[in-house]
């Protein structure tokens, strides 16, 4: 019906955000998919002082995710090399899809 809609809340950020995934202090997140909820991911990310590195196939949604305190950004197919650039060749501590 006109004016009603849902809210969908994913399980992360319903359970306390990204810490409650067991991410540590400045962990390196790699956000695969920065439409709405990737986002808000980058956003809670950057806010707990994790380092949030975007990646999508997008140009316009990269930078729009640097806005949303997204440190790094690239496309598929420049994300492994930048992550392992960012942390020495350990890979990051996590992934969000």
């Amino acid at each position: 019906a006109q004016g009603s809609g849902c809210t969908v809340t994913p399980l992360p950020f319903r359970e306390g955000g990204p810490g409650g995934v067991g991410l540590r202090d400045a962990d390196t997140v790699v956000v695969f998919g920065v439409g709405m909820l990737g986002l808000t991911a980058c956003a809670w990310l950057d806010a707990l002082g994790h380092t949030p590195v975007a990646c999508d196939v997008s140009a316009e949604r990269l930078a729009q995710a640097a806005r949303f305190g997204a440190k790094h950004a690239a496309t598929p197919e420049q994300i492994p090399g930048l992550v392992q650039a960012l942390t020495g060749g350990r890979g990051a501590d996590a992934a969000l899809e």
